[in-house]
């Protein structure tokens, strides 16, 4: 593909088609359309065929779209094909909900680190991942 300027705006509905896209084929959908993703996000049929054309051609004119393979190709250009080590930092009662949160994962998320800087925290183990003091995070940071 060319390098050719994508618009912002394109740009910040193509993760609104991947979770129409994922809903979907939860629902054991295999194929569907311009027009049923537009109902379903109050976009035009035609808009939603413009910006998907500006990276190739994903749908057949009285057919639709593989949702499945436009699941895959939305993940590469959003660059969600690949795993993305996460830190949280604070475990309080939202750091310790989102280390148990498992909706990460198949956002292609892993938690990998744990900080915190409570003395009585440092040392556990959360999810099998030990806290860190948060000075070691900082450390990290101000080192490179």
């Amino acid at each position: 593909m060319e390098n050719k300027k994508i618009s912002d705006l394109v740009i910040s509905r193509l993760p609104l088609y991947l979770r129409c896209l994922n809903r979907l084929r939860f629902e054991n959908r295999y194929v569907t359309s311009s027009q049923e993703i537009g109902e379903k996000l109050g976009i035009t049929p035609a808009q939603i065929r413009k910006d998907l054309s500006q990276f190739g051609e994903y749908g057949k004119q009285g057919t639709g779209y593989e949702i499945e393979f436009l699941i895959e190709n939305l993940k590469v250009i959003l660059n969600m094909d690949k795993v993305w080590d996460v830190a949280v930092i604070g475990i309080g009662d939202i750091g310790h909900a989102l280390a148990h949160y498992d909706g990460f994962a198949e956002q292609g998320f892993k938690i990998a680190q744990l900080y915190d800087r409570n003395p009585k925290k440092i040392g556990e183990k959360l999810i099998g991942i030990e806290i860190e003091d948060v000075k070691n995070l900082l450390k990290g940071i101000i080192n490179s």
